[in-house]
Protein backbone atom coordinates (compact mmCIF):
# COMPACT_ATOMS: atom_id res chain seq x y z
CA UNK A 1 0.00 0.00 0.00
CA UNK A 2 2.70 2.17 0.76
CA UNK A 3 4.58 1.78 -2.37
CA UNK A 4 1.84 2.13 -4.49
CA UNK A 5 1.16 5.67 -2.40
CA UNK A 6 4.81 6.23 -3.65
CA UNK A 7 4.61 5.49 -7.14
CA UNK A 8 1.82 7.22 -7.71
CA UNK A 9 3.51 10.21 -5.64
CA UNK A 10 6.52 10.12 -8.22
CA UNK A 11 4.44 9.92 -11.26
CA UNK A 12 2.56 13.24 -9.99
CA UNK A 13 5.94 14.79 -9.51
CA UNK A 14 6.90 13.74 -13.04
CA UNK A 15 3.88 15.00 -14.46
CA UNK A 16 4.34 18.20 -12.57
CA UNK A 17 7.89 18.61 -13.53
CA UNK A 18 7.23 17.91 -17.14
CA UNK A 19 4.18 20.50 -17.28
CA UNK A 20 6.61 22.76 -15.81
CA UNK A 21 9.24 22.47 -18.47
CA UNK A 22 6.97 22.56 -21.05
CA UNK A 23 5.58 25.84 -20.26
CA UNK A 24 8.60 27.67 -19.54
CA UNK A 25 10.55 26.68 -22.78
CA UNK A 26 7.70 27.97 -24.47
CA UNK A 27 7.92 31.29 -22.76
CA UNK A 28 9.52 33.31 -25.19
CA UNK A 29 6.55 31.81 -27.41
CA UNK A 30 4.02 32.78 -24.89
CA UNK A 31 5.21 36.07 -23.75
CA UNK A 32 5.25 37.15 -27.64
CA UNK A 33 1.20 35.89 -27.15
CA UNK A 34 0.16 37.48 -24.40
CA UNK A 35 1.79 40.97 -25.58
CA UNK A 36 -0.12 40.52 -29.14
CA UNK A 37 -3.15 39.23 -27.27
CA UNK A 38 -3.12 42.46 -24.57
CA UNK A 39 -2.54 44.54 -27.86
CA UNK A 40 -5.96 42.99 -29.49
CA UNK A 41 -8.05 43.51 -26.60
CA UNK A 42 -8.68 39.91 -26.14
CA UNK A 43 -11.61 37.94 -23.85
CA UNK A 44 -10.25 36.23 -20.37
CA UNK A 45 -8.08 33.71 -20.67
CA UNK A 46 -5.85 31.71 -18.82
CA UNK A 47 -2.18 30.47 -19.92
CA UNK A 48 -0.52 27.54 -17.90
CA UNK A 49 -3.62 27.30 -15.22
CA UNK A 50 -7.63 26.98 -14.94
CA UNK A 51 -9.08 30.53 -14.45
CA UNK A 52 -13.03 30.73 -14.23
CA UNK A 53 -15.34 32.10 -16.43
CA UNK A 54 -12.36 32.08 -18.93
CA UNK A 55 -10.52 30.18 -22.15
CA UNK A 56 -7.47 28.12 -20.90
CA UNK A 57 -4.92 26.72 -21.97
CA UNK A 58 -2.79 23.75 -19.90
CA UNK A 59 0.03 21.34 -21.00
CA UNK A 60 -0.91 18.11 -19.39
CA UNK A 61 0.25 14.33 -20.55
CA UNK A 62 2.11 15.40 -23.67
CA UNK A 63 -0.71 17.59 -25.05
CA UNK A 64 -1.51 21.64 -24.44
CA UNK A 65 -5.16 21.32 -23.64
CA UNK A 66 -7.43 24.28 -24.57
CA UNK A 67 -10.43 24.66 -23.31
CA UNK A 68 -13.24 26.99 -21.64
CA UNK A 69 -13.38 27.01 -17.83
CA UNK A 70 -17.36 28.10 -16.34
CA UNK A 71 -18.11 27.60 -12.52
CA UNK A 72 -15.22 24.81 -12.03
CA UNK A 73 -16.35 23.10 -15.17
CA UNK A 74 -14.10 22.73 -18.56
CA UNK A 75 -16.66 22.69 -21.38
CA UNK A 76 -15.25 22.37 -25.56
CA UNK A 77 -11.65 20.88 -24.71
CA UNK A 78 -9.30 20.79 -28.19
CA UNK A 79 -5.58 18.98 -27.32
CA UNK A 80 -2.85 20.11 -29.56
CA UNK A 81 0.99 17.99 -29.70
CA UNK A 82 2.22 21.16 -31.07
CA UNK A 83 1.88 24.40 -29.20
CA UNK A 84 1.49 26.40 -32.49
CA UNK A 85 -1.37 24.68 -32.70
CA UNK A 86 -2.78 25.17 -29.18
CA UNK A 87 -2.31 28.90 -29.87
CA UNK A 88 -4.02 29.21 -33.03
CA UNK A 89 -7.28 27.55 -31.02
CA UNK A 90 -6.84 29.93 -28.26
CA UNK A 91 -6.43 32.76 -30.48
CA UNK A 92 -9.46 32.64 -32.59
CA UNK A 93 -11.95 31.64 -28.81
CA UNK A 94 -9.99 34.83 -27.03
CA UNK A 95 -9.81 37.43 -29.98
CA UNK A 96 -13.01 38.32 -31.42
CA UNK A 97 -12.22 40.19 -34.59
CA UNK A 98 -10.76 37.66 -37.34
CA UNK A 99 -8.64 40.55 -38.60
CA UNK A 100 -7.32 41.24 -34.75
CA UNK A 101 -7.11 37.17 -34.76
CA UNK A 102 -4.42 37.32 -37.81
CA UNK A 103 -2.24 40.58 -36.79
CA UNK A 104 -1.92 38.64 -33.51
CA UNK A 105 -0.79 35.14 -35.28
CA UNK A 106 1.12 36.97 -37.51
CA UNK A 107 3.41 38.48 -34.51
CA UNK A 108 3.98 34.92 -33.48
CA UNK A 109 7.72 33.31 -34.28
CA UNK A 110 6.64 30.62 -36.78
CA UNK A 111 7.84 27.70 -34.57
CA UNK A 112 9.20 27.16 -30.77
CA UNK A 113 11.55 25.49 -29.16
CA UNK A 114 9.07 23.00 -27.66
CA UNK A 115 10.65 19.76 -29.26
CA UNK A 116 12.77 19.43 -25.88
CA UNK A 117 9.85 18.19 -24.05
CA UNK A 118 10.34 14.77 -25.25
CA UNK A 119 14.16 14.66 -24.02
CA UNK A 120 13.35 16.43 -21.04
CA UNK A 121 11.09 13.31 -20.14
CA UNK A 122 13.45 11.39 -21.43
CA UNK A 123 16.05 12.44 -18.97
CA UNK A 124 13.62 12.71 -16.03
CA UNK A 125 12.52 8.93 -16.53
CA UNK A 126 15.96 8.06 -17.02
CA UNK A 127 16.71 9.73 -13.48
CA UNK A 128 13.68 8.49 -11.63
CA UNK A 129 14.28 4.76 -12.84
CA UNK A 130 17.80 5.00 -11.33
CA UNK A 131 16.44 6.70 -7.74
CA UNK A 132 14.07 4.55 -7.35
CA UNK A 133 15.49 1.05 -8.23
Amino acid sequence: MVAQAETENIAKMKNDAIKDFAIESARPYLDILVHELNKANANSYSIGKEKDESVCMTYENGYWIIFIRERGQNYQCGSFSKVEEAVKDLVRRVVTSKRSARAVLRHLPKKTENDNIQVFTQVLDRFLQKTTV
